[in-house]
């Protein structure tokens, strides 16, 4: 019980507690930081402080209030620290911990993606998104997306095309028959093979020739091509 009440007397003195409006010159202060990181107008913003200055703070309303993060995220559940600053010194160091979404544009497939297949101009479009997570993980314009980047799965129409859902292409994919190379004391023999693993150029992968039914390792060197070098 006696911790409980000094828990309680440390957040009136300091800190909001929960349900309760911070001084509005932090909020705009805050939504200003999280548009910025979001490259979003301050309208675009939605912001509920959970934890942060209560009313002593006002007293700093005409100082400068620089923001520290620890990480890139300022969507989401946060926390930052705001820093209040006089002419010279540091004033005051506040945490403020809040939970934000914001509308986005962000790049969206216009019909179903398949699996592996290309992202062109044709099948993504911009539009807005209401978003609370993973600000680096969306596509803010169409020229963002590498021309060899595929699809990891399958995107349905209107879904948000992710960097976390696209990947480099492969010039060779896990299942696909292959032309080997197979080099040993200067003499090349051609072989096809089944790759049992997708690989990009200079990659090794692992291969299965088919003719000896053996097991072997290749380097990618062009598409649906492998280079083994047997010592």
């Amino acid at each position: 019980m006696f911790k409980k009440v000094l828990f309680i007397s440390f957040v009136l003195g300091g800190f909001l507690l929960e349900g309760k409006e911070p001084p509005e010159f932090i909020k705009r202060r805050v939504i200003s930081f999280i548009a910025t990181g979001c490259s979003v107008s301050k309208k675009k913003v939605d912001l509920d402080i959970l934890h942060g200055p209560g009313r002593n703070i006002k007293k700093y309303s005409d100082k400068t209030i620089r923001i520290k993060n620890k990480d890139e995220q300022v969507l989401g559940h946060n926390t930052i620290w705001l820093k209040i600053v006089g002419e010279n010194d540091l004033l005051k160091k506040i945490p403020v911990t809040y939970s934000a979404s914001a509308t986005i544009s962000t790049v969206v497939a216009v019909r179903d993606i398949k699996y592996n297949s290309k992202i062109t101009e044709d099948n993504i479009e911009l539009r807005e998104k209401y978003i609370s997570r993973d600000i680096q993980d969306y596509y803010r314009s169409k020229e963002e997306i590498p021309s060899n980047y595929t699809s990891t799965q399958l995107l349905r129409a209107g879904e948000p095309v992710k960097k976390s859902l696209l990947r480099q292409r492969a010039l060779v994919d896990r299942g696909e028959t292959i032309q080997a190379r197979i080099i040993a004391k200067g003499i090349e023999i051609q072989a096809q093979a089944k790759a049992r693993e997708r690989g990009q150029k200079g990659e090794t992968i692992g291969v299965f020739i088919q003719r000896t039914r053996e097991r072997m390792k290749g380097k990618v060197n062009s598409k649906n091509s492998v280079i083994i070098k047997v010592r």
